[in-house]
């Protein structure tokens, strides 16, 4: 009989075997590499014994082994290319000796365990690699680990979890090693299930395919891997992962666009220049994104072209705001982020993914919408709903957000004089809507907008009009509401007639028209900052009327010249803090205070145009107090910092007072001669005698428009006075690091396509930017 007939001897019972034994000792001594299996039977037993193996000899190199029962196995040496389990539970100790593959005559060095089998490995040293071999491990079952594979200096060439469960529970040396990639199959799972640190050699990447899991484990440890890729799941990232990119094979960009989960964070601090580019609008959603920007300034982190939006849970502090084409990113906040569509004008309710398809009405979207949702309204007027038993014409559900699509002028959600037209979930919010006609009845309040109090909820770039209540409250009620760019045009119903009732707060609002007090307070106190108050108002109410609440005014301009507030109880006051007042001081009383800041008797026509906007020689520009301001990071990451207008907030560094800035644009545009108007930019940046000035962290985005197909040079010129100013093109390729400049350095920008530029000052100094030109047509910037 022949070794390769071996194939006759799998079925045989271990009986047989040994008494053919003899007959094959010859052979065994000098066998080639072959197919070998256990005979030894159960319980522990030794690897190394030759009786316990059907070829009667110990496996070695080129040996495929095969386990089909249950053992437990110590061995003082160990060779074989592959070794598979089936039929059992199988453990191999090998105490101080290595497992050293390097020696394999395979390629490709292979532990195979059977769906439902594990296959446990212990000992005190390595399963050591070679740079020429790719380790797998294959199988549906799980092999647990408990000794590193590979070392620092004896790697394998790929590690590969193709199938199953690799289960690591201790830490030696790097857990485990490649000179080039350690892969994680789309029917795979890595588990990093030990207490140590210390997680993958500087040099190796981490590929995870669709359908494989890189799992943390949440076992309290912060784990750190070089580089990233795939479009597999990040698991149980409980105390934070760090992406560095660094080591040889990290020698480009990695685009990951698989999901991260788990309440840690995720650093990008690349050591090598090389960025993660994130694949997928939901890759991150579920962590928080900290970026570490490196000394070189190179960009850490890219979005892959027609990403469209990043959810994220905060917006990072990044440089970057386009994707790697240049399209702009919209940055979402926590939730599933789905979107969904309404259009009353439809026939017939479609499935709401789409606006081609859209429901045609807000109670369909709102059966499926949940938190971190966005639906989207067309343009119409929303009058034939009915919600909560015929109380609200919308009821938006807690953490939704309602946005229209066109203007607050053609979105409009009407109460018809007989429901309330909104009610507020907590974090839900309403954005770009004109409020009507909404109606109160049987005593209650806040005929237009309604929210139980101490409800966390946003109302952005609305108009409120003309709704009613049977309680003091017209107009909005509920102490956790906050307005954002929204105008308040009072309502022509005369009973009773005040605006709001247990108010939360305001930023940059206009308030006009109200035939009693625009605001009065039962029980909670109000607070508005940068707001401004029509001369039309209750002329002897005023806009302010408190009972048990109070009312804070922050950088208000106040154009009434009535009393300036009305009623008290319980010692609450009306309070001005740094505002312009038509009113004379005569009209303080004992419940108002005013600060020193404050000014009285100020026309309108000294301070604003007619459409209530500041004039450059006015005291509203640049006379806020910035600490006044202080807009809620949800409102400023979702919607943008801006005046009532659109204008960007802060324009030259100083809020102005009042719902509108000063537009500082032209001003900008004329100091870099040629009239530009700019995409973006920092608080911090200002005009100079010849150009801008930036310093530490400021940003300001150019946006170059021209004939996308003519080759042409840009150029500007820069002076730098410590620090450095980096230059992107697009937003993420440096083209410039600028850390030593005259302010006639000129540098130049050659492109066949449209593009922006940003610039980014980083470090201690300042930077300024001056003679924008293209010699061949001119410059145009474009504002978006």
């Amino acid at each position: 009989m022949k070794v390769h007939e071996r194939d006759f001897l799998k079925g045989m019972a271990a009986g047989r075997l040994l008494c053919l034994a003899a007959s094959f000792a010859v052979l065994s001594t000098s066998a080639v590499a072959a197919d070998i299996y256990w005979i030894g039977g159960t319980g522990s037993q030794s690897w190394n014994t030759a009786a316990n193996w059907d070829l009667e000899r110990v496996p070695t190199w080129g040996d495929t082994v095969y386990i089909t029962n249950a053992v437990s196995l110590s061995l003082t040496s160990i060779a074989a290319d592959s070794i598979r389990v089936s039929g059992g539970n199988v453990s191999i100790a090998t105490g101080s000796a290595r497992y050293s593959p390097a020696s394999a005559i395979s390629s490709t060095v292979e532990i195979w365990v059977d769906s439902g089998r594990t296959l446990t490995w212990s000992g005190t040293y390595l399963i050591y690699g070679s740079t020429s071999k790719t380790f797998v491990k294959s199988g549906g079952g799980t092999l647990t680990i408990s000794v590193g594979i590979g070392n620092k200096d004896n790697k394998f060439k790929v590690v590969e979890v193709r199938d199953g469960v690799l289960n690591h529970t201790t830490q030696y040396q790097p857990m485990i090693t490649s000179s080039a990639v350690l892969k994680i199959g789309a029917t795979g799972t890595y588990k990093i299930n030990h207490s140590s640190t210390q997680t993958v050699t500087s040099d190796m990447v981490v590929d995870i395919a669709e359908g494989g899991v890189l799992d943390l484990c949440s076992n309290g440890n912060a784990r750190t891997l070089r580089g990233l890729t795939g479009g597999g799941k990040v698991i149980n990232n409980k105390s934070g992962l760090t992406l560095r990119g660094e080591g040889a094979a990290a020698k480009s960009d990695g685009t990951f666009s698989g999901t991260f989960s788990g309440a840690g964070t995720v650093t990008v601090a690349p050591q090598n220049g090389n960025a993660l580019i994130v694949g997928a609008a939901d890759t991150l959603s579920n962590c928080t994104l900290n970026v570490t920007w490196p000394a070189s300034g190179k960009t850490p982190l890219k979005f892959a072209a027609g990403i469209g939006s990043f959810f994220v849970k905060a917006i990072p502090d990044i440089d970057v705001w386009v994707d790697v084409d240049g399209q702009p990113i919209d940055f979402v906040l926590p939730g599933s982020g789905r979107n969904w569509y309404v259009d009353p004008s439809r026939e017939a309710s479609g499935d709401g993914t789409s606006l081609a398809t859209a429901f045609k009405a807000f109670t369909n979207a709102f059966d499926v919408a949940v938190s971190g949702d966005t639906v989207w309204a067309a343009p119409g007027i929303y009058n034939t709903e009915t919600a909560t038993n015929g109380k609200y014409r919308v009821d938006i559900p807690a953490g939704v957000k309602v946005r229209a699509i066109g203007s607050a002028a053609d979105t409009i959600i009407d109460g018809g004089g007989i429901v309330r037209c909104v009610c507020m979930r907590a974090d839900s919010h309403l954005a770009g809507f004109t409020v009507q006609n909404g109606f109160a009845g049987n005593g209650g309040s806040g005929g237009g907008i309604y929210a139980t109090d101490g409800t966390a909820a946003y109302i952005v770039d609305c108009v409120i009009k003309n709704n009613k209540a049977d309680y003091r409250s017209d107009e909005v009620s509920g102490s956790g509401l906050v307005f954002y760019r929204c105008k308040f045009l009072g309502n022509s119903q005369d009973t009773p007639g005040q605006g709001t009732e247990k108010l939360g707060s305001m930023w940059s609002c206009y308030v006009n028209n109200y035939t009693k007090s625009a605001f009065w307070y039962g029980s909670a106190a109000g607070y508005f900052r940068n707001c401004t108050f029509g001369e039309n108002h209750h002329s002897s109410q005023g806009g302010f009327r408190t009972n048990y609440g109070a009312a804070y005014i922050y950088n208000g301009i106040y154009l009434l010249t009535s009393t300036l507030g009305t009623a008290t109880q319980n010692g609450n006051k009306v309070n001005y803090y740094n505002s312009l007042l038509s009113a004379s001081s005569s009209k303080t009383n004992s419940i108002v205070n005013c600060d020193a800041a404050c000014k009285f008797s100020v026309s309108k026509a000294s301070i604003l145009d007619s459409s209530y906007k500041p004039i450059a020689t006015g005291v509203a520009v640049d006379m806020g107090t910035n600490s006044y301001y202080s807009l809620p990071a949800v409102l400023s990451k979702t919607y943008g910092d801006t005046d009532l207008a659109g204008a960007p907030r802060r324009m030259n560094g100083a809020i102005d007072i009042g719902a509108y800035e000063y537009d500082w644009r032209p001003v900008f545009g004329n100091a870099l001669a040629k009239g530009l108007v700019i995409d973006d930019m920092t608080s911090g940046v200002t005009t100079n005698e010849t150009g801008l000035s930036m310093s530490t962290n400021d940003r300001i985005v150019l946006r170059l428009g021209r004939d996308r197909d003519e080759v042409g040079t840009y150029s500007f010129s820069a002076s730098v006075d410590g620090g450095s100013l980096h230059v992107y093109d697009g937003g993420t390729n440096l083209i410039y690091e600028i850390d030593s400049a005259a302010a006639t350095d000129t540098y130049t920008v050659e492109t066949d396509k449209a593009l922006s530029l940003t610039f980014v000052f980083r470090g201690v100094g300042t930077a300024s930017l001056s003679n924008f030109k293209k010699p061949e047509q001119g410059l145009m910037f474009i504002f978006r």
